[in-house]
């Protein structure tokens, strides 16, 4: 049961934080390295998001400046939308961005199709739409640039401009769902700077010695935009760190156990290893005697731990839209350490009796 633990809970571990690590390292479609996001909460300040961007941007240590309706990573609307040539009993529902012509570039998504907004088309600000791969598909529209499109049923009506690839506005719990973007000045909420140099901190503090000179009125906020999207995981991170813990514990105490037991084993036999050392039995002889039962029971505990560990873990990775196949090596890896642990305290237990002076175990026989 021992053996059977241990095995079970160092493969989930490292299932645990190979699909954690895979997810956090994933290409979303987008880099939201070294870009901050600065809220726009205040209408006031809503209002002048077209004039503080143009201040920022005088920062040496800003690359790019881009405005934008919610974050990828925290929600936005659902519209039911209309497009040229659907049939007249269709109905379909996508994920709606309010993004200007800088956000594109600054989170580096490619436009696959088009072009992206631009501010020398005046018409992008009411009459422009962009849509991506999963959208596209969704709409079976086979060349969709020209195409009109609306966001907001029938109303509105725009143009398709371009298509940009599939990334990742949600958790990898969800795959890539049909999505539109629209320009619309005076709805952007956030700000979104790029930033240049390897010391994020330095140039954040020279960005916050600009806003106080802007006076607005409001005090400096910013989150990192790879903070907000590493939260999206924070539960899985909390039971990995928990399930290392308590994996850790388990094998100590298991290990505590297996050293208890061996020893006992070890004294049990004592007089049978003085009479193999007698008949001239060597040490690494008496060493595979003692270890040979041993592993019976590891390799039992391996091939009814591989089973478990892969219908409790396939279920918890049935979380993820994007998941990790789960290889041998794994198995293979938690039961070298097994065995690895146990047989360094048969080892030591077994060289104990083995170096024992036969005569001194049995002298009373």
């Amino acid at each position: 049961i021992q053996f059977f633990i241990s095995i079970v809970l160092i493969s989930a571990t490292i299932i645990i934080h190979k699909q954690l690590n895979f997810v956090q390292n994933k290409d979303l479609g987008l880099n939201q390295e070294m870009i901050i996001s600065i809220p726009l909460y205040d209408k006031t300040l809503r209002s002048k998001a077209e004039i503080i961007k143009a201040e920022i941007i005088r920062n040496p240590n800003v690359e790019t400046v881009s405005a934008n309706r919610f974050l990828p990573t925290r929600g936005t609307w659902h519209h039911t939308v209309w497009w040229e040539g659907m049939e007249e009993n269709e109905s379909l529902s996508m994920w709606f961005f309010v993004f200007d012509h800088d956000f594109i570039p600054a989170f580096e998504i490619e436009v696959v199709k088009g072009r992206n907004f631009s501010a020398e088309y005046s018409t992008d600000q009411k009459e422009a739409y962009l849509l991506n791969e999963a959208a596209v598909k969704a709409l079976n529209l086979n060349d969709p640039i020209g195409k009109q499109f609306s966001a907001h049923g029938s109303d509105n009506r725009g143009t398709i401009i371009g298509v940009v690839k599939d990334f990742n506005f949600r958790s990898l719990h969800h795959a890539v769902e049909p999505c539109c973007i629209k320009m619309s000045s005076g709805s952007y909420d956030q700000l979104s700077l790029k930033l240049v140099g390897s010391n994020p901190y330095s140039a954040i503090k020279s960005i916050e010695k600009d806003w106080n000179e802007m006076r607005l009125g409001v005090p400096f906020e910013y989150i990192f935009i790879s903070e907000d999207f590493e939260q999206l995981y924070g539960v899985e991170a909390q039971s990995g760190q928990i399930i290392s813990i308590f994996t850790i514990i388990s094998y100590f105490l298991s290990c505590l156990g297996l050293f208890g037991l061996i020893a006992h084993s070890a004294k049990e036999r004592t007089r049978e290893i003085g009479l193999r050392k007698v008949f001239g039995a060597s040490v690494g002889r008496i060493i595979l005697i003692v270890a040979r039962d041993y592993s019976k029971l590891i390799l039992l505990s391996f091939i009814i731990a591989i089973p478990v560990t892969i219908v409790i873990m396939n279920n918890w990775l049935q979380n993820f839209e994007y998941r990790i196949n789960i290889g041998v090596w794994i198995f293979l890896t938690a039961g070298f350490i097994t065995t690895f642990v146990t047989f360094l305290t048969i080892l030591y237990q077994s060289l104990k009796s083995a170096y024992a002076n036969p005569v001194e175990t049995l002298k009373y026989e």
